[in-house]
C-alpha cells in the first residue's frame, strides 16, 4: 500500500477532481459560498424593508396620519405578525444561577439556531455523499473537510472587519456581527478538528502518525495551524477575552497572522486562492481604516510655516466614583448618529491602545463627550490621569481645569434602526450604559424642538418616550443631569405650546456604591445636608407617582432603612407602583431625607452645584429608591401606544436578560383589569378620554392601584385639560373597598348619570375574592352588583329630575356562551371549583347580562344596557397567555389581523353611553358596533335573571349590604 500521498496536503490533481462517484470538491465550496449568500440576502432584504418602512411611517406622519406607526394594510401586518411571532423564541434563553452575583446564561435561541444552520450546512457538505464507517473513505473525507475548511476563511475575515460588506448590506454594525465571528471560527475549528482526525486515524491503522509529523512538512504545518487555531479559540471565550482585554488583542492579532502563514505553506497551491482572498479582504478593512483615521487625526496648519499635527486635544476630567469624562472641543468629526462610538487613543496616557467608547454628545452640542469607566489597563491609567487635577471638577466652570492630552480619534461606528419611526420609544440603561440611551432620547426631543419651531411637524413619528436610568450611588445623577434636564425642558415647552408629545424620565437609585458615603460627603449633595446646601432645598423635582406626597423634610438618622432590616433601595418590589408608597426611608448611604410618602428623592442629586435650569419643577423627571420592574415599565408604555413600540436596552448582562425576558412576556396592548366606574386603562381610559371632550360636569375614575389611577387622570387631563376627572381608591373583590369608595363619592357629588362598570378578569387561576366568592365570579359580577346597588339611590335620584337620561352600561362578552351546562349559573360556592377557567368565565359574563336584563325590568327610569365590546388588544389575555402556550401562540398569529385597538372597541360603549335614548333599548345586549344581539339560550331565560337577582340580594343582605 502505497502511504506516500503528502499527507494532509490535499495536493495533486484531487482538488477539483471527483471522490469516487461523489461531487467536486471545489463545487461543494461554491455551494457553501452560495448558501453564505443567501443569508446575506436574506438580511439585506430584511435591512431594504426596514429603510422603505422607515420612510413611509415619516410620510404618513407628514401626511397627517393620527396612527402613522400602525400596520394598517394585509402585508404590513401579516409581516408585524412574523415578527412578534419569532420574537419570544428568537430571544429565549435560560439560566443557571451559582450565587446571587453569578450565573450561567444560554445563548438566545435564535443566534443559537443561525450557528446550528451554518454547523449543519458544513457537516453536509463535510460527509455528502460519503461514508465514515467505510475506512477506505477516511482518506476522502479528509480530503472533502480541508476544502471545506478552507473555504470558511474568508467569510470569518469579513465577520471581523470593522468596515465589511456584509455589515453593509445586513445594516448591522460589526460589534453586531462579532458574536458571529466567533462562532463561525468555533465552526472552523470543529471542521478543521474532523479533517485531521481522519487523516491521524488512516494513519493510525498504520502506526505512522509520528511518522508523519516528524518527517512530513506539509503534516507538521497543518498540525501547526491546528495548534494556533485552537489557542485563538480558547482565547476568544468571555473570562480569556476579560481578563486582559489590551494583551488579548494584541496576542489574537499576531495568532491570526501566524494562523494565515501556516495554513497557507499547508495548502497546496490550488487552494492558496482562498488565503489571498482571505488576506485582501483584512487588508482592505485596514487600509479604509486607516485613511478614515488619517483624514480625521492629521492636522495641516499654515500659519507662518507649515507644521503638521495628529490627533485632538482633550480635558480628562474625573467623575465620582470611578469615571473619566473626556470631551474634544470642535472635534474633526462633526457628524455621528445618536448611539455611535468611536475608537480612542491616548499614546502619552496609554501607549499602543486604542478602545471603542460611546459618544455622550450629539453633533450639536459641538464637542465630542465620552464617559469612560476605570477598570483596568489603559481606562485605569486615563483616570489615573485625569486625577493628578487637584480637586474633582464640581461645576462647569472647573470642567475647563481637568487635564489636558492629545487623543486620536477612529470612526463614527455602529448602526441601530431610527428609533422615530415608532410611535413610543422605551429606553432603560444601568450605569454608564446611559451613555448609549441618553443621545437616543436626545435625538427625538431635539428633533420634535427644531421641526415644531419651524412648523414642519415633529419630524418624528414618536410621540413619546419612557426614559429608565438605574444607577447605584446618588452621586452619578451629576454625569448627566444637564441633558436630562434640559430634556425635560424642551418637553416642557413644547407640551405648553400645545404640541402632544411626552416623555417620563425615572432614575432609580439602587444605593449599592461602597464609595457613595464618602463622595457624596465631599460635594455636598447629600440628601441630608439641607442646612449645609441651600441650593439643594431649592432643586426639587416635582413627584409623577403619587397624589398624596409631601414636601416634608425629617431627619431619618435614625430611623431604619427597611421593614426586615435590609437596604430598601435593593428590594425590587412585586408591583412597580410599591416604589412610590414605601412607608420606609433609606439611611444605608451618607444622610438620607425623606421628601414625603416613599422613597421619591425631591431634591436633585449631583455631584456639582446645579445650574438654573434644574431649578424648575419638571413632572417628567422622577428619582426613585428602589430597582425597577422591566416588565411592568414596559407593559404600562405598550398600554398607551398608538402604534408599533421599540425597547432599547444597554447595561449589565442581568439587565439584558431581564429586558429580553419581558419583553417576550409583553403583549401589546393592555387592559389591566383595574376596576371602578370606569377603569383606569385600556377601554375604561379611552372612553373617560372621548366622554371628557364633551364636557361632562365631573367625571369618577376608580383603580386598585392609587398610583395607576392617578396616572390615568393625569394622562387625560393632558389630553383634555378642562377635564373635571378625579381618582377614587377601588377593589372590586373586596366589599369593603367598594363600600369605601362609595362612601367617597356621596361625599363629593349627589348626582350621577352615568355608571360604566367596565371591569373585568378572564380566565384567571382558581382564587377566592375576601369574601369567598370564586374570583371571576366575585370580581366581574358580584362587584359590580354590589357597586350598583349602592349606587343605585344616587341614580334613581338623578333620574328623577327633569330631562335626566340616567344610565348603566355593564361591560359582558360574547365568552358568556361558555357558562356551565346546562343550568347556566352554579349558585354553590364550591361548584365552580371543579370547572375549568373558561367555564367559569363564561358564567360571570352570563351573570353581567341577567343582572342588566333585571335592571331594566325592576328600575324603568334608568336605561341599562349590556355591551360586548369586541375581540381588543389589551391585557385581558395575558394571564391566560402564561398559562396557555395556544392562546399565546395563537393570538400573536391571528390577533394582529382579527383584534381591533383600544379606540375602535370603545365605540359600543360610547354609543350606549351616548346615543339617543330611543336607539338604546334598556336590557338589550349589544355587539359591535351597537348591534343588538340576542345571546346565548341563557341570556334570554327571565327566571333564571330572576332568580341569579333574588340569590345575589340574598348573598349582598347576609354581608351587610
Amino acid at each position: 500500500c502505497n502511504m506516500d500521498m503528502s499527507g494532509m496536503h490535499m495536493g495533486g490533481a484531487m482538488g477539483g477532481m471527483r471522490i469516487g462517484n461523489s461531487v467536486s470538491n471545489l463545487f461543494l465550496q461554491k455551494v457553501f459560498w452560495a448558501a453564505v449568500g443567501a443569508a446575506i440576502g436574506c438580511a439585506m432584504v430584511i435591512n431594504v424593508h426596514e429603510k422603505i418602512l422607515c420612510h413611509r411611517r415619516r410620510m404618513a406622519f407628514i401626511n397627517h396620519d393620527p396612527s402613522p406607526s400602525k400596520p394598517t394594510t394585509i402585508f404590513p401586518r401579516i409581516v408585524a405578525t412574523i415578527t412578534a411571532l419569532l420574537r419570544e423564541p428568537a430571544w429565549f434563553s435560560f439560566s443557571i444561577r451559582f450565587s446571587r452575583l453569578q450565573r450561567w446564561t444560554t445563548p438566545v435561541l435564535g443566534r443559537a439556531l443561525l450557528v446550528g444552520i451554518e454547523f449543519a450546512l458544513v457537516l453536509v457538505l463535510c460527509f455528502y455523499q460519503l461514508d465514515p464507517h467505510d475506512h477506505w473513505q477516511w482518506e476522502d473525507i479528509g480530503y472533502r473537510t480541508g476544502f471545506i475548511a478552507t473555504a470558511q476563511l474568508p467569510l470569518i475575515v469579513l465577520l471581523a472587519g470593522k468596515r465589511n460588506i456584509i455589515g453593509y448590506l445586513a445594516g448591522l454594525s460589526y460589534e453586531r456581527l462579532s458574536w458571529l465571528h466567533r462562532w463561525t471560527a468555533r465552526i472552523l475549528f470543529i471542521t478543521v478538528t474532523i479533517h485531521m482526525g481522519f487523516w491521524f486515524t488512516d494513519w493510525a491503522r498504520y502506526d505512522y502518525i509520528r511518522v508523519k509529523l516528524t518527517t512530513d512538512a506539509i503534516a507538521k504545518r497543518g498540525f501547526a495551524a491546528w495548534c494556533v487555531l485552537l489557542w485563538i479559540v480558547l482565547s476568544t471565550f468571555a473570562p480569556a477575552r476579560r481578563w486582559n482585554y489590551e494583551l488579548f488583542v494584541v496576542q489574537h492579532v499576531i495568532t491570526f497572522i501566524g494562523f494565515l502563514v501556516a495554513v497557507f505553506l499547508h495548502l497546496p497551491s490550488q487552494l492558496r486562492v482562498w488565503v489571498w482572498v482571505s488576506i485582501g479582504i483584512f487588508l482592505f478593512d485596514r487600509c479604509v481604516r486607516a485613511l478614515m483615521a488619517i483624514s480625521i487625526n492629521l492636522s495641516v496648519h499654515s500659519r507662518g510655516r507649515w507644521r503638521v499635527s495628529w490627533g485632538s486635544k482633550a480635558t480628562f476630567e474625573p467623575l465620582a466614583p470611578d469615571m473619566t469624562r473626556i470631551i474634544i472641543q470642535n472635534p474633526p468629526v462633526k457628524r455621528w448618529k445618536a448611539g455611535q462610538h468611536m475608537f480612542l487613543s491616548c499614546q502619552s496616557v496609554a501607549p499602543l491602545q486604542s478602545h471603542p467608547f460611546t459618544i455622550a454628545s450629539l453633533p450639536r452640542d459641538g464637542r465630542l463627550e465620552f464617559l469612560v469607566r476605570s477598570k483596568k489597563g489603559g481606562t485605569k491609567r486615563l483616570f489615573k490621569y485625569a486625577e493628578k487635577n487637584p480637586r474633582l471638577p464640581l461645576s462647569k466652570k472647573d470642567s475647563n481645569q481637568g487635564h489636558e492630552g492629545v487623543v486620536s480619534l477612529e470612526g463614527p461606528y455602529g448602526e441601530i434602526r431610527p428609533l422615530r419611526q415608532f410611535d413610543s420609544v422605551f429606553l432603560i440603561a444601568g450605569g454608564s450604559g446611559s451613555t448609549f440611551t441618553i443621545p437616543l432620547a436626545r435625538k427625538i426631543v431635539s428633533c420634535w424642538t427644531r421641526r415644531l419651531a419651524a412648523n414642519l411637524g415633529s419630524g418624528a413619528v414618536t410621540r413619546y418616550i419612557r426614559f429608565i436610568w438605574v444607577i447605584k450611588s446618588r452621586t452619578q445623577y451629576g454625569w448627566f443631569s444637564d441633558q436630562i434636564c434640559g430634556m425635560a425642558e424642551e418637553v416642557h415647552r413644547l407640551k405648553e405650546a400645545g404640541h402632544d408629545v411626552e416623555i417620563d424620565i425615572r432614575i432609580y437609585v439602587t444605593c449599592e456604591d461602597p464609595l457613595e458615603a464618602t463622595q457624596t460627603e465631599k460635594t455636598g449633595a447629600s440628601l441630608g445636608s439641607t442646612a449645609k446646601s441651600p441650593t439643594v432645598e431649592e432643586n426639587r423635582i416635582r413627584p409623577t407617582r403619587s397624589a398624596s406626597s409631601t414636601s416634608r423634610t425629617e431627619d431619618v438618622t435614625s430611623i431604619s432603612c427597611g421593614p426586615d432590616g435590609t437596604c430598601c433601595c435593593r428590594k425590587t418590589p412585586e408591583d412597580e407602583d410599591e416604589i412610590s408608597s414605601l412607608p420606609w426611608q433609606c439611611t444605608c448611604n451618607a444622610r438620607s431625607a425623606s421628601t414625603g410618602e416613599g422613597s421619591l428623592f425631591k431634591k436633585t442629586l449631583t455631584d456639582r452645584p446645579l445650574t438654573p435650569t434644574h431649578t424648575s419643577a419638571h413632572p417628567y423627571i422622577a428619582l426613585l429608591c428602589g430597582r425597577p420592574r422591566p416588565k411592568d415599565l414596559i407593559r404600562e408604555t405598550l398600554e398607551q401606544a398608538l402604534g408599533e413600540s421599540a425597547v432599547v436596552v444597554c447595561g449589565p448582562q442581568e439587565m439584558l436578560i431581564d429586558v429580553r425576558q419581558s419583553v417576550n412576556a409583553s403583549y401589546i396592548g393592555s387592559d389591566s383589569g383595574l376596576m371602578g366606574y370606569v377603569g383606569n386603562s385600556g377601554l375604561g381610559k379611552e372612553s373617560i378620554l372621548q366622554l371628557c371632550k364633551h364636557e361632562p360636569a365631573h367625571v369618577f375614575l376608580a383603580a386598585r392601584t392609587p398610583s395607576k389611577g392617578e396616572a390615568a387622570v393625569q394622562d387625560i387631563k393632558r389630553a383634555v385639560p378642562s377635564a373635571n376627572v378625579t381618582y377614587l381608591k377601588l377593589d372590586l373583590a373586596s366589599f369593603s373597598s367598594i363600600s369605601n369608595a362609595v362612601r367617597e363619592f356621596r361625599e363629593m357629588s349627589d348626582r350621577l348619570d352615568l355608571l360604566l362598570n367596565n371591569a373585568g378578569i378572564m380566565a384567571t387561576p382558581l382564587a377566592t375574592t375576601e369574601e369567598g366568592y370564586e374570583s371571576q365570579f366575585g370580581t366581574n359580577y358580584i362587584g359590580h352588583a354590589l357597586l350598583t346597588k349602592l349606587l343605585l339611590p344616587t341614580l334613581l335620584s338623578t333620574a328623577s329630575e327633569p330631562c335626566s337620561d340616567v344610565r348603566i352600561v355593564n361591560l359582558t362578552s360574547e365568552g358568556h356562551r361558555l357558562a356551565p351546562e346546562p343550568t347556566g349559573i352554579l349558585f354553590e360556592k364550591s361548584a365552580l371549583d371543579h370547572k375549568g377557567a373558561w367555564t367559569r368565565y363564561g358564567q360571570s359574563k352570563l351573570a353581567n347580562i341577567l343582572f342588566t336584563r333585571e335592571l331594566a325590568k325592576r328600575y324603568l327610569e334608568i336605561r341599562s344596557v349590556a355591551v360586548h365590546p369586541g375581540l381588543i388588544k389589551t391585557g385581558l389575555y395575558e394571564p391566560t397567555q402564561r398559562n396557555n402556550a395556544i392562546l399565546r401562540y395563537g393570538l400573536k398569529v391571528m390577533g394582529p389581523l382579527i383584534m381591533s385597538d383600544v379606540q375602535t372597541g370603545a365605540l359600543t360603549q360610547l354609543w350606549a353611553a351616548g346615543a339617543h335614548k330611543d336607539q338604546v333599548e334598556s336590557g338589550s345586549y349589544y355587539t359591535p358596533i351597537a348591534r343588538a344581539n340576542r345571546g346565548s339560550r341563557w341570556a334570554q331565560d327571565d327566571q333564571l335573571a330572576e332568580r341569579l337577582w333574588d340569590w345575589t340580594e340574598s348573598e349582598l343582605k347576609a354581608k351587610g349590604f
